[in-house]
């Protein structure tokens, strides 16, 4: 998975790298409703998702292959977030609390909150109080 970026393997005239993370969407999309307690799920989330290797970025810089866009980040935000409340009480869902706090930290107060007395609310009132009070 973790060389999918890299791969130079072209398909039809196209990298195909360039498709990677478009179908690994998709595909955490089906598995989060076939399989949702999916234990390679968390991972997925938040470590496989931005992965670039240097076939895609040259294909991104030379406007052939498309950026991580505000749609996608959406999509995969709700996808995270869906995976964080059914996890909620693992350290597998405060993982991907944290995988959230470099993109959208304005919204881990709510988040919290909503996550109550768990390690997943518990990451998220500590990311809260850090970003209070920067070093």
């Amino acid at each position: 998975m973790r060389h999918m970026g890299w791969d130079t393997t072209r398909v039809a005239g196209y990298p195909r790298a360039v498709g990677y993370q478009a179908e690994l969407i998709h595909w955490v999309q089906r598995r989060l409703n076939d399989r949702p307690d999916d234990p390679f799920l968390p991972f997925l989330l938040y470590n496989g998702m931005y992965v670039v290797g240097k076939v895609l970025e040259q294909q991104i810089l030379a406007g052939k292959a498309p950026r991580f866009d505000p749609d996608t980040s959406v999509v995969v935000s709700q996808l995270r977030l869906a995976v964080i409340d059914r996890r909620k009480a693992s350290t597998a869902g405060a993982h991907l609390v944290q995988g959230l706090t470099a993109r959208h930290p304005d919204q881990l107060a709510v988040l919290a909150q909503q996550l109550g007395s768990t390690p997943s609310g518990e990451m998220a009132r500590y990311w809260v109080a850090r970003n209070q009070h920067p070093r």
